[in-house]
């Protein structure tokens, strides 16, 4: 390799490119002209121009012969370097929008966490339909209770609804669902008090009245008044009721009916409010609960008093009624 060097040197004293040093036909060339005699380096210079005018003409006729395909090379050529540069433009634009097609994708990601979570949710509200149906269909379970007549099971449910309200009152549906309980639950209560302006037994309205006791619509005072009123009314639609031809027999009938429906409502009374349990109303321990029904069977006796005998009797029974309070 040394030899080879110091032969470069010597042909071309004045310098030489590097890349010549490493070329491996150059120097097996150099070599070959080492191996040469004195007559064949002579000749070598024709030689070389001789082989050069050869291939310059080979060269020629190639271009004549394949000019077509040089010329297509080269409009290949342009055509190629020109969609280089398109798609070096367009490369650059695509790497300043990166940027924004990494956001959209940060944005789109959070959007599919909420679809994926909205998914999950439908998927979970599917899965639990039967239960979900069952708890939108208790406001009509409880008005076809009440249309039943099945106060009871009708009370069981509003307290049960109430029950998961309390602890689901962040809820909208149960919210929903409770006001259609509570408009039931005033029709319950409307048909309990249409029931206690009927002929009822004892039974019943003990049964009714603990209905509207459970209800805790009313308290115990207005419990009494609102069964008093309702009796009341019960009492004024039988006396309405009495035939009025014959006015002797009518009177008779007042009488009879009066005395007979007072006695089942004063014994309806002692029988639901047990004025050993209420004696002192709430709120207010001076008042006795006697005073309550007492002067409601003033008003009616008076009233059916006066009715029958004439307002002269009145101060007559003023008077008794009088008596009658201080011996209770």
């Amino acid at each position: 390799m040394t030899d080879y060097k110091r032969f470069l040197s010597l042909l071309y004293p004045d310098g030489y490119p590097a890349q010549w040093e490493d070329d491996p036909k150059i120097r097996d060339y150099i070599l070959k002209l080492g191996t040469y005699h004195v007559d064949n380096l002579v000749r070598e210079p024709d030689r070389l121009k001789h082989e050069a005018a050869s291939l310059q003409e080979h060269i020629q006729e190639l271009a004549v012969s394949n000019y077509r395909t040089f010329i297509e090379t080269a409009e290949c050529s342009r055509e190629l370097f020109s969609q280089f540069n398109s798609i070096e433009c367009k490369l650059d634009m695509l790497l300043s929008d990166i940027p924004k097609f990494e956001e959209k994708c940060k944005e789109f990601g959070e959007k599919s966490g909420d679809i994926n979570e909205v998914r999950r949710l439908n998927s979970l509200t599917l899965s639990k339909s039967l239960q979900l149906l069952e708890v939108l269909e208790l406001p009509q379970l409880m008005n076809s209770f009440i249309n039943d007549g099945l106060y009871e099971d009708a009370l069981e449910l509003a307290a049960y609804v109430r029950k998961i309200y309390n602890k689901h009152s962040n809820i909208v549906i149960f919210k929903s669902i409770v006001d259609d309980v509570d408009k039931a639950w005033l029709t319950m209560l409307h048909q309990l008090l249409t029931q206690l302006r009927q002929d009822l037994s004892l039974p019943k309205c003990l049964q009714i009245v603990g209905y509207l006791r459970r209800m805790q619509v009313f308290s115990e005072t207005e419990l009494r008044l609102k069964f008093l009123q309702t009796r009341s009314c019960w009492l004024d639609e039988c006396l309405r009721n009495i035939p009025k031809d014959d006015m002797s027999n009518h009177l008779t009938k007042t009488i009879d009916v009066t005395r007979v429906n007072l006695f089942n409502i004063l014994t309806q009374y002692r029988a639901i409010f047990n004025d050993d349990e209420h004696s002192p109303l709430v709120g207010d321990s001076s008042k006795n609960q006697n005073v309550i029904f007492y002067c409601w069977i003033k008003d009616k006796v008076k009233q059916r008093f006066t009715c029958i005998m004439g307002r002269a009797a009145t101060e007559i029974l003023h008077r008794l009624l009088h008596l009658v309070q201080r011996s209770i």
